[in-house]
């Protein structure tokens, strides 16, 4: 029975633009979170892979020379976590992250060499085979590209693709923002893209607001789509960590009021403006006088106002976690990534344990989902103005001034910034050496 189910899937699926038939829960393990104490720690034996289709382990790091990094060698080698967490994989896949953002400094130098790229591919591969991973996600996700960069950075995945063959699994990250970020270049190098569909407000504004509404993420997984991502490839990201605000006025509550600050930090997750879950729901329960609640069914979002600390926080339940969900593999899209474990209730504290995470697992649609093809947005190509002193990345002399010299970025194709530095009075800047020396000592000046 349970044959021909998956066979009539199948037949379904091949006349169909996007067909899902096994949605993925990607949830990340974060490693640092083993030295904390009390019930912040916590470590791979926590981890209900059972409630994922891929474990991640995060972060690994890279050299310049393409060799993969163990930031800290001490937990993932001689304490065994790399060979643990692996073990303790079940039915999932167990996923190296390379990168993020304390391990993506040296990402952009290593992918502007062929041998330090061919490098880097044999040494993920050693990694994978060491310690009995299934695969990579590459967690580069900086939206700053230059086209140098991005250029190199499809010709390494397109050789890492080519090396894993099917072997292994090659996952990236990518913002929210596709604005020069080919797409459907990369789209045919990997098995799926998990889409930052977060961060929409955070405690960096004055005004309080929902951290990852519905209507936001799914016009986000949209622009991917139109940029030329495949619509079942597109992960929907889920945040499990709360924003938090201090509000101006305790009169004023509703979203887009004025906060003069950050909330509090937790014991656990140690940031200002920002709580994981289990902190949250622990501070609910030990006085839910003072919470005021409020649910956006439309948008899947949540609030609460402290009354007596004035701090406004914007987070997930497991209802929200469901509801989107539900409407992302409902749409076609490819599954949700849980970002990250560590900030659910892992030990419930609050009740049950993985509360968001199973809300995760209850709102998977299964079933085959058609839907009309999205037309591709080919970004305009823009010629820079021959005008301008910066015409590529890099940092070159004013050609009418030679005391003062210009750093130039490209920040999206065709459009530069332009920092002008000035050296010391009686220098000149050597465009050859790259510095700055005595006027007498630079030609032409």
């Amino acid at each position: 029975m349970m044959k021909s189910l998956v066979l009539s899937c199948l037949v379904l699926c091949l006349g169909q633009i996007h067909c899902v038939l096994n949605p993925k829960v990607v949830c990340y393990y974060e490693d640092w979170f083993y030295w904390h104490t009390g019930e912040g720690k916590m470590t791979v034996d926590d981890v209900d892979s059972s409630l994922c289709t891929h474990v991640v382990y995060a972060y690994l790091g890279s050299s310049a020379a393409g060799e993969v990094t163990l930031p800290d060698p001490y937990l993932m080698v001689d304490k065994e976590d790399l060979a643990k967490f692996s073990a303790n994989k079940g039915k999932a896949q167990a996923l190296a992250a390379i990168g993020g953002f304390s391990q993506s400094s040296g990402f952009a130098g290593l992918v502007s060499s062929a041998s330090s790229r061919s490098a880097f591919v044999r040494s993920v591969v050693d990694f994978l085979k060491e310690y009995d991973f299934d695969g990579v996600s590459i967690d580069w996700s900086n939206p700053a590209w230059t086209t140098y960069q991005f250029e190199d950075y499809v010709k390494l995945l397109d050789e890492m693709y080519s090396e894993f063959n099917g072997r292994y699994t090659l996952g990236i990250t990518v913002s929210s923002r596709p604005q020069n970020f080919k797409a459907d270049q990369v789209n045919k190098h990997v098995d799926f893209i998990s889409v930052q569909t977060y961060d929409y407000a955070g405690s960096w504004e004055n005004t309080v607001g929902h951290e990852a509404p519905l209507d936001a993420q799914l016009k986000t997984l949209n622009e991917w789509e139109k940029a030329g991502a495949q619509a079942d490839k597109l992960l929907m990201t889920i945040p499990l960590f709360a924003h938090t605000w201090i509000l101006s006025d305790p009169a004023k509550t509703t979203p887009g009021s004025k906060a003069k600050g950050p909330g509090k930090q937790g014991p656990w997750s140690q940031a200002d403006g920002k709580l994981s879950y289990n902190e949250l729901c622990s501070q609910m329960q030990a006085d839910p006088s003072v919470w005021e609640v409020h649910n956006d069914p439309k948008l899947a979002t949540i609030y609460a106002i402290n009354k007596e600390t004035h701090t406004w926080v914007t987070f997930e339940s497991s209802i929200t976690a469901q509801t989107k969900t539900d409407k992302a593999t409902s749409l076609g899209y490819g599954g949700v990534v849980a970002q990250a474990l560590e900030n659910d209730d892992y030990h419930g504290l609050c009740g049950t344990k993985y509360p968001i995470l199973k809300g995760i697992n209850a709102g998977l649609n299964k079933d085959p989902v058609t839907r009309p093809p999205v037309t591709v947005t080919t970004p305009k190509t823009v010629t820079p103005d021959p005008t301008k002193v910066c015409q590529k990345t890099g940092t070159v002399r004013d050609p009418k001034d030679c005391n003062v010299y210009h750093k130039c970025t490209e920040f999206m194709p065709g459009v530069m910034t332009d920092d002008i530095e000035h050296c010391a009075k009686g220098e000149a800047f050597d465009d050859k050496d790259m510095k700055c020396k005595d006027r007498s000592e630079v030609p032409g000046c």
